[in-house]
């Protein structure tokens, strides 16, 4: 009936656990530096930040950027164990891609996608001055 339509619905709306939040998975350190870097980040750059975590270029989705900072192993890697440390390297690398050209943003293109959409995505990413949703690149 109507109750299994929901439960139906509301189980297939739900999102798969991130590893950082299984227990056990990530130092206690390293979780709080990445939850409090990503959240500094969000409160900078409100409104790059979408609901979806299929959100388009140049947007990011919060629990899918905190995945993949933890997956990236950036934070062991360069020792970036505490919360100052790691939005201090995430704005770094922001800086240092917002310094990129056009000709060096057309190299970093995924083949996905149209060229107008991506450089639509750089305008808004430009305009907003926050690259971090430009692609995986600057993680690695």
């Amino acid at each position: 009936g109507k109750q299994a339509d929901r439960l139906f619905t509301e189980i297939n709306k739900a999102e798969p656990v991130k590893s950082i939040d299984l227990p056990g998975e990530a130092k206690p350190n390293i979780k709080f530096a990445i939850d409090g870097a990503v959240n500094q980040l969000h409160a900078k750059f409100g409104e790059m930040f979408k609901v979806s975590p299929r959100c388009k270029m140049p947007h990011v989705h919060m629990d899918t950027l905190r995945e993949e900072i933890f997956e990236s192993e950036v934070c062991d890697n360069l020792g970036l164990n505490t919360e100052e440390k790691l939005m201090n390297w995430l704005m770094q690398k922001n800086e240092a891609l917002s310094k990129e050209t056009d000709e060096q943003w057309a190299l970093k293109r995924e083949k996905r996608g149209s060229e107008k959409t991506y450089l639509k995505a750089l305008d808004k990413a430009r305009k907003n001055n926050f690259f971090l949703g430009m692609g995986k690149a600057w993680l690695n």
